[in-house]
């Protein structure tokens, strides 16, 4: 929808400016401008000078300051806005003192020494973030692993494609990506590839070392589904 600029009263020839009563309503065409609809524009009020609003120009969007100053006859130095630079993406991941139970629950107070994200950005539409069912990550370690746990929630009677298992890593991958699924990447210092984890709600999981399909990375993926009322 535009924003509406009015020019009030321009310079008759009378020299006369109308007055425009505090709480007014004035209607010109299907627009309606005012401040109450309490009273109502009347015809002809003024005699010869005979109108309240001598132009209305209809604008695309809201104007900014500098281009309001334009519109009024002054020209304004406008300062870009400048903040601190921008820094990479970087969360703590802090030590555990206790390994968390990998099960696929997760258990009151087991990740409260865990970092956590209250949701994952969408890397294509990042608006939409926060439009999806609730996912909330867990991430901490200890001298032997880096943990990870993730919990989304989805209204009661949705449908959750689950998909397979795998036995085991000598077994075939399990190709969860049409299921419903988590992926993991993982890039470690002076290694130009990643490794790819990904898991899905029946607990079949599969890994990728850059584009190598037959890595086995020895990880262990265990999930659990629960109907919470």
């Amino acid at each position: 929808m535009g924003r509406a600029a009015l020019a009030l009263t321009k310079a008759h020839p009378s020299g006369f400016r109308p007055k425009i009563l505090d709480r007014s309503t004035m209607h010109i065409g299907g627009l309606v401008a005012g401040t109450s609809s309490s009273c109502s524009y009347s015809y002809d009020p003024w005699g010869t000078a005979d109108t309240v609003i001598d132009e209305l120009t209809v604008y695309p969007g809201a104007l900014g300051a500098a281009q309001i100053a334009q519109l009024a006859g002054r020209q304004v130095e406008v300062r870009e806005l400048t903040g601190p630079p921008k820094q990479p993406p970087v969360i703590d991941v802090p030590k555990l003192r206790q390994a968390p139970t990998i099960d696929g629950r997760l258990s009151e107070g087991e990740w409260n020494g865990a970092a956590s994200l209250p949701t994952l950005i969408d890397a294509t539409e990042p608006g939409a973030s926060f439009d999806y069912p609730p996912v909330r990550t867990h991430i901490a370690y200890d001298d032997e692993n880096l943990y990870l746990a993730m919990r989304s929630e989805f209204p009661f009677g949705a449908s959750i494609p689950k998909g397979g298992t795998r036995a085991g890593f000598d077994e075939t991958d399990e190709q969860v990506w049409d299921d419903e699924s988590f992926e993991f990447w993982l890039i470690k210092d002076g290694d130009e590839q990643f490794m790819r984890f990904a898991g899905n709600v029946a607990g079949g999981f599969t890994e990728m070392h850059g584009k190598d399909r037959t890595w086995n990375g020895r990880w262990t993926c265990r999930s659990f589904v629960e109907t919470i009322i």
